[in-house]
């Protein structure tokens, strides 16, 4: 096998010969075929065209999505290299970027990769899976964005914008029915209030389906959904300046997103004790036998205001943010039918941020830093959120023999962590040459953490430690520079070099740690350097667009959940650990390519080499040389339509089909998902002016039951599998009227 750094190396140095090829290309190849639209974006927090942002970017546009048929957040993974994004319901979204990520899903505990809507971060982790309506775009930014975005945003930012409130009237509304008695509307409506000065959107939508996984005890269908979300908008212009007001609103009520037993071991009735038994595991993923249905409920609001002010010599642009947000759950903890043991919680938090940021160029006149662009912001956040977990055991629960009998409380744990950082941030763009461009940014970063939490393990359970009350508190602070180089030799020819540093705070354990000895552990903060290499082009009058970049990432301390030690019942004991150092290397393509008018190929793919390169975990095991969780080495997607005119308009034929290789579940790389592909696919036709459509579509129409998390108690002999989307199709119908 081939030393990972060179075929990284030969891989890029490949991608940059096609690219000459291309350039010697003949244009007849292109002569009847459609242009690539050119791409705005706003990743370093003013509009650019994609071509001179010096980082790894997928741009996802509202058409995209709507055609995808994505309307969940975690659904761009699909048509993201690099990107794994697996949820389970509501509860843990896990989001892994070029090997940052967080398996963990607790109040005391943040993502490495950032979500912000409309430039506001998200910081909950039961608030990241967002129902997409009215998006204008979803920019996903690849390695270290922290001197810009801030946040914890180590491993990457996932920014969604949404549709601002628009000049002219225009109206949008859609409808699916689909298997499994999925109903789904979306709907807006948008325009002037008071002729070109206020203008408004209203945004709404409504999704119902039954689950894939059924309890064939009670006939419930879990990983449903139900839920609502709206979202109102004034948008105010004046002399020089405009202010944007946004209210939203999501409501979501389903049943529990549970784990099938995979081995047929039971938590807390496992054959490692003697006088334990054993309940069958079932075979059939999406047939399983619950003992108790559960439920996850959500509701989240938020307010937004954003001003931006034309200084004459800059720009000033202001943006505050005030986010509420609770979720409660009830669910079988042991998987099984038996009345073993259930979990129940209960979160809440409260966030505000507040943004300023000034920025500008320097006149001609100025030299010798004529053209210089700066940017110097404030940043200001505050969280209080609070958790309430609590375990209890059922009669089957052969353990039962310590209580009083009938459903017991095994242990009561409520926890809850204040947030208070500020940060300082800046940006300076100086064009050393015609085309060369050095930019330098960096931002000061200073967190401040307070947690106090109280355990209260049931007084008939010998075998646990005696109840405790801990209150803990820890600041960090953190400088991260970035730096890069920008030639762009055209307009549609880019070449960058780029380094950066991240950092991600500490925190506090997650639910309920066995000894309040473990509980008192705060885990260190995050670091990373990161270095890479990109291309960004396109070709042949811009019938074809070809992005890649080679990087390289050095971290420390990445927050991992490990096992440190068994308790009595088998089950074992769960802390957060730093591992001492990691490493990710690997390459990122993008590809697009329109040779005819009628007819588009896209391919999206990654290598990742990913691994510990020191780490000891908490049962003193060296996991050194182990690839880190949920990182697949190879990831693609390819995307394929072709489109017939028609005297009525459009007949379309859409294809996708997605493929990984195997990824592991923790540390130790035991427990695994073997690699899978699906595919899926949709057929439409569309009126001349673009007014309807109306869509047959499918996905994953091979129907693979692969997991989407894998949660293993090595201790108990236990493995518990989330069973990801199986096949799913229908029809939609979308008509617009402006």
């Amino acid at each position: 096998m081939g030393n990972p750094t060179d075929r990284s190396r030969f891989t890029f140095l490949a991608v940059f010969a096609a690219a000459g090829w291309l350039g010697q290309a003949p244009a007849a190849l292109a002569a009847a075929a459609a242009e690539i639209e050119e791409i705005i974006v706003t990743a370093q927090k003013r509009s650019q065209r994609l071509e001179e942002v010096p980082t790894t970017l997928t741009v996802l546009s509202g058409d995209t999505l709507d055609q995808a048929r994505i309307s969940d957040l975690a659904d761009i993974a699909d048509r993201t290299p690099g990107l794994s994004f697996e949820s389970i319901g509501l509860r843990s979204p896990f989001i892994f970027m070029r090997g940052a990520g967080t398996g963990a899903f607790d109040i005391g505990s943040d993502p490495s990769v950032g979500v912000f809507v409309d430039e506001v971060y998200r910081p909950r982790f039961t608030g990241l899976q967002l129902d997409l309506i009215d998006i204008e775009r979803i920019e996903v930014l690849k390695g270290p964005q922290v001197a810009l975005f801030g946040r914890n945003t180590l491993g990457g930012a996932i920014h969604v914008v949404t549709r601002p409130p628009g000049a002219q009237p225009e109206a949008l509304v859609s409808a699916d029915v689909g298997n499994r008695n999925l109903v789904q509307f979306q709907g807006s409506v948008s325009g002037p209030i008071l002729g070109e000065r206020l203008s408004g959107r209203l945004s709404a939508s409504h999704k119902e389906r039954d689950g894939w996984v059924e309890n064939v005890l009670s006939g419930a269908r879990h990983h449903d959904v139900n839920g609502d979300a709206a979202r109102a908008q004034l948008l105010w212009r004046g002399s020089g300046a405009r202010l944007r007001l946004a209210l939203d609103y999501a409501r979501d009520d389903a049943q529990a997103a549970p784990f099938s037993n995979e081995t047929g071991s039971v938590l807390l009735l496992s054959p490692i004790s003697p006088f334990f038994g054993n309940v069958p595991g079932s075979f059939d993923r999406s047939q399983q036998r619950f003992n108790t249905d559960g439920f996850q409920q959500r509701e989240a609001w938020g307010v937004t205001a954003k001003l931006d002010v034309d200084l004459g010599w800059g720009t000033l642009a202001a943006t505050t943010a005030y986010l509420a947000h609770d979720f409660t759950e009830l669910h079988d903890f042991d998987g099984t039918e038996a009345a073993v043991i259930d979990r129940f919680a209960d979160e809440s938090s409260e966030s505000f941020s507040q943004e300023i940021r000034l920025a500008g160029t320097l006149p001609a006149d100025r030299a010798p830093f004529a053209g210089l662009d700066w940017l110097v912001g404030v940043y200001y956040f505050e969280d209080d959120a609070s958790r309430y977990e609590r375990f209890t055991f059922g009669p089957d629960n052969l353990l039962s023999a310590f209580f009083a009998g009938g459903n017991t409380v095994l242990i009561n744990d409520s926890h809850r962590v204040q947030t208070e950082a500020w940060a300082l941030f800046g940006q300076l763009g100086l064009q050393l040459t015609e085309r060369l461009r050095l930019s330098v940014a960096a931002r000061h970063s200073q967190d401040e953490k307070s947690s106090e939490r109280v355990a209260t393990p049931s007084a008939f359970t010998p075998f646990l430690p005696a109840p405790y009350s801990i209150d803990l508190g820890r600041d960090w602070s953190s400088f991260d520079p970035q730096i890069s180089l920008h030639y762009l030799h055209t307009r549609d020819l880019a070449l960058y070099a780029s380094y950066a540093e991240g950092f991600k705070s500490g925190g506090f354990q997650p639910s309920a740690p066995a000894t309040v000895l473990d509980a008192q552990v705060i885990f260190n903060p995050e670091q990373v350097q990161s270095f890479e290499l990109g291309i960004k082009s396109t070709w042949l009058g811009r019938r074809l667009l070809l992005n890649a970049a080679v990087f390289r990432a050095e971290y420390e301390n990445l927050q991992f959940v490990a096992a440190t030690g068994t308790r009595p019942t088998g089950a074992p004991i769960v802390v957060i650990t730093n591992a001492g150092a990691s490493l990710t290397q690997g390459v990122e393509v993008e590809f697009l390519a329109r040779p005819l008018d009628r007819f588009e190929l896209g391919l999206g793919y990654a290598w990742l080499d990913a691994t510990f390169e020191e780490y000891v975990d908490g049962n003193g095991i060296d996991q050194s040389g182990h690839r880190i969780e949920r990182t697949p080495e190879h990831q693609a997607h390819l995307t394929a339509a072709y489109r017939v005119p028609l005297s009525l308009g459009t007949l379309s034929f859409a294809t996708e089909i997605k493929s990984q290789t195997e990824t592991f579940f923790d540390p130790s790389n035991i427990v695994r998902q073997t690699g899978y592909t699906t595919f899926g696919g949709s057929i439409a036709i569309e009126d001349r002016n673009e007014r309807w459509r109306l869509a047959l579509w499918g996905r994953n129409l091979g129907d693979d039951d692969h997991c989407a998390n894998i949660i293993s108690l090595s201790a108990s002999q236990v493995a518990l599998c989330s069973l990801d989307a199986l096949r799913s199709f229908g029809v939609g119908f979308r008509y617009r009227l402006r």
